[in-house]
């Protein structure tokens, strides 16, 4: 973490996973930002992040 902006890095099976973390990060006192590079290895991976 860097002047409140956290990096995120990792690899989890789904988007919702990887959205989860973000939104665990941000709640977090003195987060006030986040860098998401968590990467997908799981069957969503092949997804685009919009097709929600």
């Amino acid at each position: 973490m860097h002047d409140g902006v956290a990096t995120l890095d990792g690899k989890v099976e789904t988007e919702r996973d990887r959205q989860l973390i973000n939104q665990i990060a941000l709640g977090t006192p003195g987060v006030e930002d986040t860098i998401n590079r968590i990467t997908l290895i799981g069957v969503d991976s092949h997804i685009p992040r919009d097709a929600d």
